[in-house]
C-alpha cells in the first residue's frame, strides 16, 4: 500500500473526529459536535453500545484483518488489558488494547520501517474513535513465523500510546519522523523497535531527522529560545 493511501485512509478517521475546526465559520458549533465520526476506508461502522473493545481477538481479526491485508500483514493477537496498579492483566473491562500483527508474506527492513507509521496511521485514529472509553493502546509489528516461531515473539516494532498523546499527532499528514519525534517529545509516547531495524538505512535516516527536528523543538520552546 502506498503511503498515500494509507494517508487517505488515515484521514477519513481523523476528519470524524476534527469535523468541529474543520467545520466552515457558518456551521453552528451544536452542529459540529454532534456530527459522528466516521471509520476509514474498509472498516464497519461504529457500535455505539460498544465503549471498550472486545477481549476476543477472533472479534478483532474480522474487524481489522481485510483491511490490514493491502498492509501485507494480518493480526496475530490481541487484547483488552488492565493496567492499573502497574499491573498487565487481561480483562474484559481494561482501559488499554494489546494489538500485534505479522507479515503476511516475506517483509523487508525497509517494509516494517514503512509500516511503523503506516500502519499506526490507519489503526490509531480508529481505535480511539471506536471506543471512546479506551485510555490507551498499542500495537506491535512481529517477526515472520520463519524468523521467530515463539508464540509471542518480541516486537520488530511496538507504539504504545495515550488517547490524548494521539490526538497530538497528524496522522494524516504526517510521517514516521513526527511519530519518532513525539517519542522524543512526549513520555505518553513509547516506540520500541529491534536492534537490527534500528540499524537499517532507512530506520537511521527516519531516527536521525527526529533527533535533529526533537532538538530544535525544544529548543524553541525553552525560556529565552528564539
Amino acid at each position: 500500500m502506498t503511503r498515500r493511501r494509507a494517508r487517505a485512509t488515515a484521514a477519513a478517521v481523523a476528519a470524524g473526529l476534527l469535523v468541529a475546526s474543520c467545520a466552515s465559520s457558518s456551521t453552528s458549533n451544536e452542529t459540529a459536535a454532534t456530527t459522528p465520526p466516521t471509520p476509514a476506508e474498509g472498516l464497519p461502522g461504529f457500535d455505539a453500545e460498544q465503549t471498550l473493545p472486545p477481549n476476543d481477538v477472533s472479534t478483532l481479526r474480522r474487524l481489522y484483518d481485510d483491511a490490514l491485508e493491502p498492509f501485507g500483514v494480518r493480526l496475530t493477537r490481541g487484547a483488552l488489558i488492565d493496567r492499573t496498579n502497574d499491573q498487565y492483566v487481561p480483562s474484559n473491562t481494561g482501559s488499554h488494547l494489546a494489538l500485534y500483527v505479522e507479515p503476511i508474506a516475506d517483509y523487508s527492513p525497509e517494509q516494517y520501517v514503512e509500516g511503523f507509521w503506516t500502519i499506526s496511521a490507519f489503526i490509531t485514529p480508529d481505535v480511539f474513535a471506536r471506543w471512546p472509553e479506551l485510555e490507551s493502546y498499542d500495537i506491535c509489528q512481529e517477526p515472520l513465523p520463519a524468523e521467530d516461531d515463539r508464540a509471542e515473539p518480541f516486537p520488530i516494532t511496538q507504539i504504545n500510546l495515550t488517547r490524548e498523546a494521539a490526538a497530538a499527532i497528524d496522522w494524516q499528514d504526517g510521517d514516521l519522523v513526527d511519530l519518532l519525534v513525539a517519542s522524543r517529545t512526549n513520555p505518553d509516547v513509547k516506540v520500541v523497535v529491534n536492534r537490527e531495524l534500528r540499524e537499517s538505512p532507512a530506520y537511521r535516516a527516519a531516527d536521525d531527522a527526529a533527533r535533529t527536528k526533537a532538538t530544535a523543538q525544544t529548543t524553541t520552546t525553552r525560556p529565552g529560545g528564539f
